[in-house]
């Protein structure tokens, strides 16, 4: 997404069906300047284990999702023109519903 002068993200993640053995899913949002070369900003976290939302620079056992819910990442310094979510499932036959809608200012 072209975010242009906005530096503020929103993102809000809706998780609906949650299958496999054990299942995570890490979302790693990512910021670009020309659209080609990315970086690592932000990840989802799970706030049922983790507490609070906490900026991290990789995904902790418990900042991975593992069950269905709604997830929210706030991002208050994009340095970017634009923004893309990642995602990484790993486990047995995993499977995820998930719906991201992200509000910027």
């Amino acid at each position: 997404v072209r975010v242009g002068k906005y530096d503020k993200l929103l993102l809000t993640v809706y998780v609906s069906v949650v299958s496999g053995t054990p299942p995570s899913l890490v979302i790693d949002i990512e910021v670009s300047g020309n659209n080609a070369e990315w970086a690592h900003c932000h990840i989802v976290i799970d706030t049922a284990t983790q507490g609070v939302l906490t900026r991290l620079t990789a995904p902790t056992t418990e900042g991975k999702i593992k069950a269905a819910g709604t997830f929210m990442a706030l991002v208050d310094n994009i340095v970017g023109d634009f923004v893309r979510l990642r995602s990484t499932v790993t486990g047995t036959s995993p499977s995820f519903r998930v719906t991201a809608r992200g509000y910027f200012k």
